[in-house]
C-alpha cells in the first residue's frame, strides 16, 4: 500500500480537486490518503466529510509544510509515503507507475512523475518526452514524490523547515537514484498556498516564514 500525505493550509478547494482526481483515477495499486491540516479557516472540516476514507490531522496552528508531511509520514502504514501538494491534479495511473519502477528496480530510492510547474526542468513533460529519466545532483521537489517507507528508517526523516527536499535528495545521492517517470503526469498549478496565504512567490520570504513555524515549534516541543 502506499500512503499519500497531503498537507492543507487554507487551499480547502484545489485539496477537494485533488482528492476527486486521485479518486477518478482508477488505480490499481492499493492506497490511504493521509490530510495533515494547519488550521485552515476556508471550510476544511465541511468540505472533508465528503471523504471519510480520507484520515485527518488536524493540527491547532500551521506547523508548515515540512512537519506536516512528518506527522503524515509517522501515521503512515503504507510501504511507500507519497508526498503531494495541495494544488495538484494527478492524472491517469500516475501512482500506479511510480510504484511499479520502485517495485522493479531497488536501487532507486524515488519516483516523480512528469509535471508541469516544477523547478526540476527535466519533469517538464516537454523534456522528457514519456522516458524516463535519472536525476543526479539536483533536487526533485515533494510537489509529488513516492519513497520507500524503509528509506526513512536508514536516512532519517525529512528536515523540519524550508529545503526539506533538498535535503534529503542530498541524502540519497551515491546510495540510490532519483527517477522522473515519463509516463506518469501530475498537474501541478504551482505555489498557490503561498499566494492563497498571501506570503508570496519569493523564495527568501517563504523561507523566513518557513524558518519561524519550524523554530516556534521546536521551541514549543523544548518545553
Amino acid at each position: 500500500m502506499v500512503s499519500i500525505v497531503i498537507p492543507n493550509w487554507n487551499t480547502t478547494e484545489l485539496l477537494v480537486n485533488c482528492l476527486k482526481a486521485i479518486q477518478n483515477n482508477n488505480l490499481k495499486t492499493d492506497y490511504e490518503i493521509i490530510v495533515v491540516d494547519n488550521a485552515s479557516t476556508d471550510g476544511f472540516a465541511e468540505a472533508l466529510k465528503g471523504f471519510p476514507e480520507c484520515r485527518v490531522i488536524q493540527n491547532r496552528r500551521n506547523l508548515g509544510f515540512s512537519i506536516s508531511i512528518i506527522q503524515g509520514l509517522l501515521i503512515s502504514e503504507g510501504k511507500y509515503v507519497c508526498f503531494l501538494n495541495s494544488d495538484t491534479e494527478p492524472q491517469g495511473l500516475w501512482l500506479d507507475y511510480l510504484v511499479e519502477y520502485l517495485e522493479g528496480h531497488p536501487e532507486c530510492g524515488l519516483t516523480a512523475p512528469a509535471a508541469n510547474n516544477v523547478c526540476c526542468i527535466r519533469q517538464d513533460p516537454n523534456v522528457n518526452k514519456g522516458e524516463n529519466v535519472e536525476i543526479a545532483g539536483e533536487t526533485i521537489p515533494f510537489m509529488c514524490v513516492v519513497i520507500p517507507k524503509r528509506l526513512f528508517q536508514e536516512l532519517g526523516l525529512p528536515a523540519i523547515t524550508y529545503g526539506e527536499d533538498v535535503d534529503f535528495c542530498k541524502r540519497l545521492e551515491g546510495r540510490y537514484k532519483k527517477m522522473v517517470i515519463g509516463k506518469a503526469y501530475v498537474k501541478h498549478l504551482g505555489s498557490l498556498c503561498w499566494v492563497i496565504n498571501k506570503i508570496g512567490r519569493n523564495q527568501f520570504v517563504q523561507i523566513d516564514f518557513a524558518k519561524k513555524l519550524a523554530n516556534q515549534w521546536i521551541e514549543e516541543e523544548n518545553g
